[in-house]
């Protein structure tokens, strides 16, 4: 074997080696990244759930308070929890761009206006509003209209939340 055969046959092997290498790495990464979407499905699976028990649960509380404010009842002990709706996986999937690839444009909407509805400012704003109720500063037909709105935004984001559980199952 000449020296230039030498060389090209070592060129020629490293070549391959290095277009190899490329294409290993590739389907590693696109392998890693299914596996990463398909967890991070699961989660949000599992987040949409736990959202939508806990909002229904919550709807029973604000049904059972607004009986309450109508019968003119000031004894209401309640926990206002706006912040415990989960959102790490919402969050994430928004991060990843998956909200966008199966959700229109209205539903990104509605999604982000749920996460920043569930928080410490609808908490201190709601707990404002009872206790202007309880000490007669508020009047109960204004009471009742914020909670009645808040039930309804309720109702509204466990039907975005079924819609979106419905929607992500294609993501598994």
């Amino acid at each position: 074997m000449t020296f230039g055969q030498q060389i090209m046959s070592t060129f020629i092997g490293a070549l391959s080696a290095f277009i190899f290498s490329i294409f290993l790495f590739y389907l590693t990464e696109k392998w890693k990244n299914k596996l990463a979407n398909k967890n991070l499905g699961d989660c949000l699976q599992k987040e949409i759930d736990y959202n939508i028990i806990f909002l229904e649960k919550y709807k029973e509380d604000y049904e059972k308070m607004l009986r309450q404010i109508s019968a003119n009842d000031k004894q209401i002990y309640t926990v206002f929890r706006f912040e415990k709706l989960q959102r790490l996986f919402l969050q994430e999937a928004f991060n990843k761009g998956i909200l966008y690839k199966h959700l229109n444009t209205e539903q990104i909407s509605e999604v982000d206006n749920m996460i920043n509805f569930f928080g410490y400012s609808t908490n201190n704003l709601a707990w404002s509003i009872l206790n202007g109720f309880k000490g007669n500063t508020s009047t109960q037909s204004d009471t009742l209209r914020k909670f009645e709105w808040d039930k309804d935004q309720i109702d509204k984001y466990i039907n975005l939340l079924k819609t979106l559980k419905e929607k992500f199952k294609k993501i598994k």
